[in-house]
């Protein structure tokens, strides 16, 4: 039986987030029930066609009402044309995009058009709907719009992670940030060296409470798990099919913890017995000898081989260099390899990442903290701190990844008052505040603009440990940072916002994300 009345029909239309660049209504609507055919013209537009056919139930055929259009040769870029048009009509649907991911997009906000109770797959075809007659035309402001999840902190199964990635697509995201490694955990198979995973990927026992708690309280439970890799092959295709990038974080020389636990030989002499139990900063990071750079280039090695994307993150954050500063052997190695001071072993280890044939074609990620060491110049930014740091950046001509606590660290309080909110970090971050986030730094001047490729929500999991907490924590921050990323200068005033993240809660309802209520 098809469902709506125009009422509901403009309602749904009017209630996209993000926001479409240009909507027009027009005259009727279309039918869409399990006789509707889904055909695409172009071999780039097969996947998406496919992907479709998924998300509604509905079969593949020739003539089918329901057409996708791509005339692009199948080769992905890293930054790919993300412009769609949508078109609907009594008579068909028709989506059209010169690039495969404009189709992905496109479908992503087709979704959004059906019914909220539709959303979960298959069920459109099943129930039948009546869609609104309208023209979409639609581009994003930015290309790199993502979201990043630390799996180190608290592992989160393959499932999880692919239902995390299909959220991010249906806001129009395009990137995964999957921060495996720290010092509380190493989560990805390296074959090389079985004991990453089979050491550092368990810990005895987790914190209970606050990290600044004293004494400390410890829950007694073993925390293991890590990704084979044949499930971050499933993952990454799971991702590619929508479209979305996933970058791997290897964080180093620092929050190297795990790592160390299991092949004593990378550390500095003193050897943990496991991956840290409580939250914080290890002082235990890599030691500089030769074996030490080979055991990087061969993860990297296989690193690159699971996640085919331009970008790797190497972390470079936050490195206590109190081993350095009183260990004999690493002042020698400054000596040897003629570098001023422990701070320059960063710019050091990033440089002989580089030579590794694993790495050629490839540009390294890394959090702010690697501009200290003067790093070559693709490398790219993740600005988390200060925003004179993204000013600085840019204007030595690094690409900037805009990820500043103030704005996108979804692990942060998200209501007041926080004395209500389950445990998290930081101070109050709320939706409002995450629409207010301009990406491009204040007084960045325009000739270094195009430096910006966009921005990232960050949720660190030290207090988030389960699939219904991490959505508390990423939703409707992350619908607010979409439209951010995918409109800009032309996004509205947020009381608008709000009014139409109250339709679409409905659909993370029916989706059964648990988000917060608050905007």
């Amino acid at each position: 039986m098809l469902m709506n009345d125009q009422s509901s029909l403009a309602k749904t239309a009017g209630s996209l987030i993000p926001a479409v660049a240009s909507l027009e209504a027009a005259e009727g609507t279309f039918p869409l029930d399990a006789k509707c055919l889904v055909s695409f013209e172009g071999v780039s537009a097969k996947g998406p066609a496919d992907l479709l056919c998924e998300y509604l139930g509905l079969q593949s055929g020739q003539d089918g009402r329901i057409l996708l259009v791509c005339d692009a040769a199948p080769e992905e870029q890293e930054f790919p044309d993300e412009s769609y048009e949508l078109q609907i009509s009594s008579q068909q649907i028709i989506f059209q995009a010169p690039q495969p991911a404009g189709l992905a997009r496109a479908i992503q906000t087709f979704r959004q058009l059906l019914p909220p109770e539709f959303l979960p797959e298959g069920l459109a075809a099943q129930k039948g709907c009546l869609l609104p007659a309208l023209r979409i035309a639609d581009r994003p402001a930015f290309p790199w719009r993502g979201l990043h999840l630390d799996v180190a902190r608290h592992f989160f199964t393959v499932e999880d992670v692919c239902r995390f990635i299909d959220l991010l697509a249906l806001h129009r995201f395009n990137r995964l940030h999957l921060h495996l490694t720290d010092d509380q955990g190493w989560r990805v198979e390296i074959k090389k060296y079985p004991l990453l995973t089979e050491v550092g990927g368990r810990r005895s026992c987790t914190l209970l409470g606050r990290d600044s708690d004293r004494p400390r309280r410890y829950d007694g439970i073993p925390h293991v798990g890590w990704y084979s890799q044949d499930d971050i092959r499933r993952i990454v295709e799971f991702a590619a099919r929508r479209h979305i990038r996933v970058m791997p974080e290897i964080d180093l020389p620092g929050h190297m913890r795990a790592a160390i636990c299991a092949y004593p030989e990378l550390g500095n002499g003193w050897v943990p017995d496991e991956p840290l139990c409580h939250w914080g900063i290890s002082q235990t990071i890599l030691n500089a000898e030769p074996q030490t750079i080979q055991f990087l280039t061969d993860v990297f090695a296989e690193i690159a081989e699971l996640f085919p994307g331009t970008f790797l993150h190497v972390g470079g954050d936050e490195v206590p260099t109190y081993e350095w500063e009183h260990n004999r052997r690493i002042q020698e190695r400054l000596t040897e390899l003629g570098l001023p001071n422990e701070r320059a072993l960063q710019r050091w280890f990033v440089g002989e990442l580089l030579k590794s044939p694993a790495l050629h074609n490839r540009r390294l990620v890394a959090w702010d903290e690697i501009l200290e060491a003067h790093p070559p110049r693709d490398l790219v930014v993740m600005n988390w701190r200060e925003e004179r740091t993204a000013l600085h950046a840019a204007r030595l001509g690094h690409d900037v990844v805009m990820t500043p606590t103030d704005f996108t660290y979804f692990d942060f309080y998200q209501a007041d008052p926080i004395s209500e909110e389950p445990i998290a970090n930081g101070r109050e971050i709320t939706a409002a505040r995450v629409y207010a986030f301009d990406p491009i730094p204040h007084g960045l001047e325009p000739e270094f603009h195009h430096h910006i490729l966009g921005a990232q929500g960050q949720l660190w999991t030290e207090y988030i440990a389960t699939r219904d907490h991490l959505d508390y924590m990423a939703f409707p921050r992350a619908c607010a940072l979409a439209e951010v990323l995918w409109l800009h200068a032309q996004r509205g005033r947020f009381l608008a916002f709000r009014t139409r993240l109250d339709s679409h809660r409905l659909r993370l309802e029916a989706l059964r994300v648990n988000a917060h209520l608050q905007p």
